[in-house]
């Protein structure tokens, strides 16, 4: 049973942790300044143990058994060593180190070097150098924390994301299922500690009718292993192949592995972020082509579309895509502006992104995941679904993220007044078409609040005001012609017909009159309806111009009006 004493500067005692069993010799201060990791021995197992600086024991996680050796050998840990800025704790045995690091309350082994003799860097906090015992060597290495996800290119984006975690690989798709760390939906257990892993999407040649599948391809100390996940079947992978060189494949553009070479070595592991064209440099200047697009970027994404990254101000921001560097129009820091830029939580970094379903996985400094809707992939899904005429997916796209329903018309003016019929018959629900033409208005949206969120060369020309003059009426008159004849929208009708500017009450009432005259048993619906819609004293008096007292009576029922 030991005890640890802290004793302040001038040589006073200032704790005593209370006694543990087992407390062996190597011990580390956090740089944070806040813990204190020891090692404490058991008969069966190691683990590392936290202390506060007042003593008392602030959590624990063992360690794991380690490959090579035979079970009973005592293998001492000689050194426990944080990194500058106490994200990554270094654990060196007589042979090796390990680095592990923390997420979410959980500790995960991240690497396995088989090079004892750590040092690391004073300034940098992923940069270390191995000087074994012999000294006969050195070498400096820089690592880079990265995240593994698959390559983002719909109707494949799936948010698949490999976690390593030692001996097991941690697998969410999270457009399946959004699982926090440090759980998942698959867990992979290898026969060996992982110290890399990449996702390439293979997709079936011309004459296979299979669907695309995902390979997962994790480095071990001394060989490689291949995974097959094919998403759309909700089945964890299968093992392929174990050892050995793995074939290659044509690599995608927007994986952050594809510039790798396989199999890996740890100098490859050391390699900056990058992403085609695009680079993250180790000071937070993100490159493109060799040309500064942004500095104090914290972490990025590229989508077929744009290009999304975080700042060091914990913003995050969408840039369009081009060609020439200086095409690429970065958004300024006015999130309360433009739909370009968003705040974010403070350290929060991206993860993946799902543009078929409009999403951004972001992860906390502490761990835990988020999943947002930024308005510009949101828009720029909405305007390929206009453009595919899939009016169903625009209307709900704009229903669940409360965008303006404007902008279906406003995209594509032209066409939509051409496709109303098809607009009618693909949303089919009485009360999604009323809230679509209850929610227009005389702005074109697409020239004046979604501006922003396209290109600079595809931006439509703007006035101050950006009012079109009879855009409604043009709406309306498109959709009482396509709705002549449909009685079982009767409803939809009044909608259109008292949501014209003006109002054309008149013509709404008697809609009203002519399903009396049929006996249909809507009329008292019909009435309350158009009473939502319209003022209701409005409605009695345009009643009275028509002369028609049992129409008067109606509306006179659903008023406050004195019924004498």
């Amino acid at each position: 049973r030991r005890v640890i004493r802290v004793f302040s500067r001038e040589g006073a005692l200032d704790s005593v942790s209370e006694p543990v069993n087992g407390l062996i010799g190597p011990l580390s201060w956090r740089p944070a300044g806040n813990l204190l990791a020891g090692v404490q021995l058991f008969e069966d197992k190691h683990q590392v143990v936290f202390f506060e600086r007042n003593g008392l024991r602030h959590g624990q996680f063992p360690l794991r058994p380690l490959d090579g050796v035979e079970q009973g050998t005592e293998m001492l840990i000689r050194a426990l060593q944080w990194n500058v800025d106490s994200t990554v704790l270094a654990i060196s045995y007589d042979d090796r180190v390990q680095l592990w690091t923390m997420g979410n309350y959980h500790w995960y082994l991240k690497q396995e070097i088989f090079e004892p003799g750590l040092r690391w860097h004073p300034e940098n906090p992923l940069k270390f150098t191995l000087v074994p015992r012999s000294q006969d060597k050195i070498r400096r290495l820089q690592y880079a924390l990265d995240v593994c996800s698959a390559p983002i290119v719909p109707p494949t984006d799936y948010g698949l994301v490999a976690v390593i975690d030692g001996k097991t690989l941690r697998v969410t798709p999270f457009r399946q299922a959004n699982i926090p760390p440090p759980m998942a939906l698959y867990e992979i257990n290898m026969a060996a500690n992982a110290n890399d892993v990449m996702i390439i999407l293979r997709k079936p040649a011309p004459e296979e009718s299979s669907q695309p599948r995902f390979q997962i391809k994790v480095l071990h100390p001394e060989q490689t292993s291949l995974y097959v996940l094919d998403c759309s079947r909700n089945e964890p992978p299968k093992q392929v192949q174990e050892d050995g060189m793995l074939e290659q494949n044509q690599p995608d553009p927007t994986s952050k592995s594809s510039g790798r070479e396989w199999p890996l070595s740890l100098e490859a592991l050391s390699a900056p972020t990058e992403t085609g064209e695009f680079k993250l440099a180790e000071n937070g200047s993100l490159l493109f082509k060799r040309r500064l697009l942004v500095t104090g970027c914290t972490s990025y994404l590229v989508t077929p579309s744009h290009l999304i990254f975080t700042t060091s101000q914990h913003l995050l921001k969408f840039v369009h895509l081009a060609i020439n560097p200086e095409e690429l129009e970065v958004p300024p820091d006015t999130p309360e502006s433009d739909e370009r830029c968003r705040s974010i939580e403070r350290g929060a970094k991206l993860v993946t992104a799902m543009p078929s379903i409009f999403a951004v996985v972001l992860q906390m400094p502490r761990g835990n995941l988020e999943t947002i809707y930024p308005r510009a992939l949101v828009l720029a899904g909405l305007r390929q679904s206009i453009a595919g005429k899939n009016y169903k997916k625009a209307f709900l796209a704009c229903r669940n993220q409360r965008v303006d329903m404007n902008i279906i018309h406003d995209h594509q003016p032209e066409g939509f007044i051409a496709n109303v019929g098809m607009f009618i018959d693909q949303i089919r629900k009485t009360e999604h078409i009323d809230l679509f033409l209850s929610s227009l208005k005389e702005e074109d949206v697409s020239r004046t609040m979604y501006r922003e969120t396209l290109r600079a060369d595809e931006r439509p020309d703007t006035d101050t005001t950006g009012v079109q003059n009879g855009k409604v009426n043009r709406i309306c008159n498109a959709f009482l012609e396509a709705l002549s004849g449909r009685k079982a929208n009767v409803k939809n009708l009044i909608t259109a017909q008292v949501c014209k500017h003006p109002p054309d009450l008149d013509a709404g009432l008697m809609e009203i009159v002519q399903l009396r005259e049929m006996g249909s048993d809507q009329v008292d619906d019909v009435v309350e309806h158009i009473c939502f819609l319209a003022d209701v004293n409005r409605l009695y008096d345009n009643a009275l111009g028509l002369y028609d007292l049992r129409l008067t009576l109606l509306i006179a029922q659903q008023s406050q009006k004195d019924p004498r």
